[in-house]
């Protein structure tokens, strides 16, 4: 009898201890939700579990889905998320506090996790100091263009070039303040960005990055073929994403630097009103866009002293000078012209944006843009036609000296 209530007396602190147990487990389960910023919304339980709207099957189109809807997430839902994935930590976004081109800001964060947990205000870009276009070489260009493509249906061409020489002031704007796809050379706003962080040392070249699913993408770059869930130094993704285009490491760099809305409300606050970054790479259908005058503007900023230490500006035209792709406005100019640039190739649109230096000390920004019937091979050799013209403009005019107050041009031995 006493065996018998003995047992009883067992069996019920059994049961009340494993209903405390329990009770603590839901107390500590509910406080953990609280305090992370939400749960997951349905767009976001249908990335996870592979589930789009009308179950499309654009894998593009779902993998953007599940991109946008990571990218809207607040640091510590991605932190949490990327933990239960792959047992790391994404590390928390730093806080801007004040950049060369960043005005100083008072930090928010919301109470919706959808909101930006901080928002950066942007001082313009400086901008280029034209003088006067050159209607004779605008002349020459336009007749290159037509000679070129009106041996072909001509409409479905469109060129968009700007050129620039600082030494005189001079331009040549063709199409060039007009909005078009960017293709890869997205990447020069978004490497343009991550130097402003270095400068200020935001971020720092070692920075481990995690290399995530949703990161992954096809096309240019070899990084993709590697399994997710290893870090990478950011220095590495910035080298690779310019030097290989590689975009999966475009993707890890938007992601690590606040996402396609925060680098968007940067640009439009820099006064870049065509640069925006709408879909992940590859973006084959060319949502992305910038234009030839933008692309330009970008590169005088950064070959500019005033906005980048030398250390900085240094590093990033370096990173520019190692592109691999020469086949457009680079590889028919001499081995002596040094050419930090970025080139972009999507079926319709092709593209290369570059800071030109000569042997002498001068230098000259060109962008050309040509939208194209798919795929189609002609535009590659109007590219080399059109730098191989304004390199012979450039090379023959005389290079001022730096005292021009009684400068003529007798005076040039």
């Amino acid at each position: 009898m006493r065996k018998a209530v003995r047992r009883r007396r067992l069996f019920l602190v059994f049961l009340f201890l494993t209903a405390a147990i329990t009770a603590v487990a839901c107390c500590v389960g509910l406080i953990f939700f609280f305090l992370t910023p939400g749960g997951y919304s349905q767009e976001e339980k249908n990335t996870r579990y592979g589930i789009t709207e009308g179950q499309e099957s654009n894998t593009q189109d779902r993998w953007a889905t599940e991109f946008n809807a990571f990218d809207r997430l607040s640091p510590a839902r991605k932190n949490f998320r990327l933990n239960q994935a792959y047992g790391l930590a994404l590390p928390t976004y730093p806080v801007l506090q004040h950049i060369s081109l960043l005005q100083p800001y008072s930090v928010s964060v919301p109470s919706d996790q959808h909101s930006k947990t901080w928002y950066p205000s942007a001082m313009p870009l400086m901008p280029l100091p034209l003088m006067h276009e050159n209607y004779p070489l605008k002349q020459q260009l336009t007749a290159l263009f037509d000679r070129r493509f009106l041996s072909q249906v001509q409409d479905r061409y469109t060129p968009h070039v700007f050129f620039f020489d600082p030494q005189h002031g001079e331009f040549v704007n063709i199409n060039g303040y007009s909005t078009v796809s960017a293709a890869s050379v997205i990447k020069l706003p978004v490497l343009f960005d991550a130097m402003l962080l270095l400068e200020n040392n935001i971020i720092h070249q070692e920075q481990p990055l995690l290399y995530a699913t949703q990161h992954q993408a096809s096309g240019s770059g070899g990084l993709q073929y590697s399994p997710p869930g290893q870090t990478l130094a950011l220095g590495k993704v910035l080298q690779d994403m310019i030097r290989f285009s590689d975009n999966t490491c475009t993707n890890i760099a938007i992601e690590y630097q606040g996402g396609m809305s925060r680098l968007n409300d940067t640009w439009q606050a820099m006064g870049l009103n065509t640069t925006a970054v709408r879909s992940p790479l590859p973006d084959l259908k060319g949502t992305n866009t910038i234009s030839a005058f933008e692309s330009s503007q970008l590169l005088y900023n950064m070959v500019n002293t005033q906005q980048f230490s030398e250390p900085v500006k240094a590093y990033g035209l370096d990173i520019l000078k190692q592109t691999r792709n020469r086949s457009l406005l680079a590889g028919v100019l001499p081995k002596s012209v040094e050419v930090a640039h970025k080139t972009g190739n999507i079926g319709t649109v092709l593209g290369d944006a570059g800071v030109f230096f000569l042997p002498d000390g001068r230098y000259y920004i060109l962008s050309m843009f040509v939208e194209r019937p798919f795929n189609d091979q002609l535009p590659p050799q109007v590219f080399r036609d059109v730098s191989r013209l304004v390199y012979r403009h450039v090379k023959q005019q005389v290079s001022r000296p730096d005292n021009t107050a009684d400068w003529s041009p007798n005076s040039i031995q």
